[in-house]
């Protein structure tokens, strides 16, 4: 039965996030392996071991994003169990605030230029077999980058302050 039910944990997931989440498990047992004794268990993970997983990503220079990454991974079992959240622990919201400073993620993104910006409008005649809606994609792309390549309000609809951005339809 505890096939069954890993595997329906697992379809629960979306591809990317089963892969996201496979790929620290794998790490954390690695670790496991070479570090801690046999007997240790893994399953509910202490805060204890957590932190020292944290000292192991450290060591091996892990980016501070990709670190945070692995402890939702961590956590999230715990919260499926309804065990104790190891990354509530004092020590270890300590360590992982240590770990930002010391190891910050850098932004690998790089502006939108204006060749990246032909290529978006071009790709728009793919989006849609309507014109009048190729035409309102074209625009807000070409308006966004007007901006000084600002997205947010033209992705998002929030209401701030009582004024609405400028939201396009299709009705």
């Amino acid at each position: 039965m505890g096939d069954t039910l890993r595997r329906l944990l697992e379809a629960s997931l979306n591809n990317a996030s089963l892969y996201t989440y496979r790929q620290p498990w794998e790490i954390l047992l690695q670790f496991k392996r070479e570090r801690l004794p046999a007997t240790t268990p893994i399953f509910p993970l202490s805060s204890e071991t957590l932190a020292l997983f944290l000292a192991y990503l450290a060591e091996k220079k892990y980016a501070g994003s990709t670190v945070m990454t692995y402890v939702l991974a961590a956590s999230y079992p715990h919260w499926l169990a309804g065990w104790p959240d190891p990354t509530k622990n004092e020590m270890v919201k300590l360590a992982l605030r240590g770990y930002s400073k010391l190891y910050p993620s850098q932004d690998t993104r790089l502006p939108t230029t204006l060749p990246i910006l032909e290529r978006i409008i071009t790709a728009c005649n793919q989006f849609s077999s309507v014109c009048y809606q190729r035409k309102l994609l074209q625009a807000m792309f070409s308006l966004a980058f007007c901006r000084r390549n600002y997205w947010g309000p033209w992705s998002t609809y929030k209401k701030r302050n009582n004024v609405r951005p400028v939201v396009f339809s299709t009705r």
